[in-house]
């Protein structure tokens, strides 16, 4: 009998206990969904729990959510343009980031220890690489305890500089020529022709000294009587990469188009930028390039 007596005790001393601990661990639980927290021990060994969602780092605790990344305008990325991205501010906290095109080449950046960078890329950069996209890296860090996200955002192709030229005589040696910039209307465009003195430039390339004739546009016609027969001539296409409308400035790439009118026939010079990729602005060219209409 008082074995039997024991036994009742015991197991029911034990099931209270369970019952007890559940709802404790339940509470728990319960307290830690409300707050959104991640409930770390103190440096005094103390548990730290019901702490508002918006705490971030402090010498007992801490709240590390998944960082998200904002900003970089509106992608594609101009490479032209400022970029910039963010995420939450979160007092106390280390900030680590990395930025790196679709190459795995690093670029450079401001702020780099702060909630918010800006890119150091510029044009030259993109041309240099022809990347297409940047990968952004964000680790957020209380002390020893970190998250991290990665973003991909894609970058505004430089377009190619290929131009479609062809020549039309009415019979009687008056010339009239159509170039069409074969990147598309999306990248607007700008002309200029100056005649030079034949033979050409040898290489083809741009030359300095007075425009015969400027123009804006995806296509183009040199009007009659603007090119004459034993001339030698460069027309310069200009292309903006940023901007829906032509622009003169430092978004600007180009490529040429050299030719000369013998006393028979249209004879294109050679070029030696065979692939017709863009190539970066030289400084002397701008003034050139404000003079388009």
């Amino acid at each position: 009998m008082k074995k039997n007596l024991l036994f009742l005790i015991v197991s029911l001393f034990l099931a209270i206990t369970a019952n007890s601990q559940e709802r404790t661990g339940n509470l728990n639980a319960n307290s830690l969904d409300r707050t959104g927290m991640q409930a770390q021990t103190s440096v005094i060994g103390k548990p730290v729990t019901n702490i508002p969602p918006c705490f971030c780092c402090d010498p007992v605790a801490y709240n590390l959510p998944v960082p998200q990344i904002v900003g970089g305008n509106t992608p594609p990325l101009c490479c032209c343009d400022p970029i910039r991205f963010s995420t939450t501010p979160c007092p106390n906290a280390t900030f680590i980031w990395s930025v790196v095109d679709n190459f795995g080449n690093t670029i450079a950046v401001s702020g780099g220890n702060t909630n918010a960078i800006a890119l150091n890329y510029s044009l030259a950069q993109q041309l240099q690489t022809l990347a297409t996209s940047l990968t952004v890296k964000l680790q957020v860090c209380c002390g020893k305890n970190c998250v991290n996200t990665t973003i991909q955002v894609p970058l505004k192709p430089i377009p190619k500089t290929n131009v479609s030229f062809t020549l039309s005589d009415n019979g009687n040696g008056v010339y009239t020529a159509t170039a069409t910039a074969l990147c598309g209307a999306a990248f607007p465009s700008g002309w200029t022709l100056k005649e030079i003195n034949c033979p050409g430039p040898n290489p083809c390339g741009w030359v300095a000294g007075p425009i015969k004739w400027q123009t804006g546009g995806n296509t183009i016609n040199i009007p009659n009587n603007t090119l004459v027969k034993g001339k030698c001539y460069v027309l310069t296409h200009y292309v903006n990469v940023c901007s829906s409308i032509y622009i003169a400035g430092p978004c600007t790439v180009y490529g040429v188009t050299c030719f000369s009118l013998d006393s028979k026939s249209l004879k294109m010079m050679a070029n030696p930028n065979d692939k017709n990729d863009a190539m970066p602005l030289k400084q002397e060219m701008i003034q050139e390039m404000q003079q388009i209409r």
